[in-house]
């Protein structure tokens, strides 16, 4: 019976419905509205960024806000594999010739 109705009815025209009756609701966003959302640039909770493979993209930043706290800002993913010499070398001391077979075999 509800879906009947709804489904004759907008996004718009279904919010004022309810908003006539004090009924609480919200709608629900697809990706694409939410991302372009004005607003939660201005807030802080959508950021753009440049990254490198990508170029400009959207992210979400936390939603953690703590008093005199500068927020933290997300940043792009590091490359596949871009920290492999300082864990595989460093980390587990596995000598320079070892990382380029790992290498050579696609294994790394």
């Amino acid at each position: 019976m509800v879906t009947g109705w709804t489904m004759t009815r907008t996004r718009r025209e279904l919010l004022a419905a309810a908003k006539a009756f004090r009924f609480l609701c919200a709608p629900v966003r697809d990706l694409a509205e939410v991302m372009s959302d004005r607003h939660l640039f201005e807030r802080g909770m959508l950021q753009w960024i440049e990254h490198p493979e990508l170029g400009r993209v959207v992210l979400p930043n936390s939603p953690l806000r703590f008093h005199g706290v500068d927020p933290v800002r997300a940043g792009p993913s590091r490359a596949l594999g871009a920290d492999n010499e300082p864990v595989y070398g460093a980390w587990l001391g596995l000598p320079p010739e070892r990382l380029l077979e790992l290498r050579s075999a696609a294994a790394i």
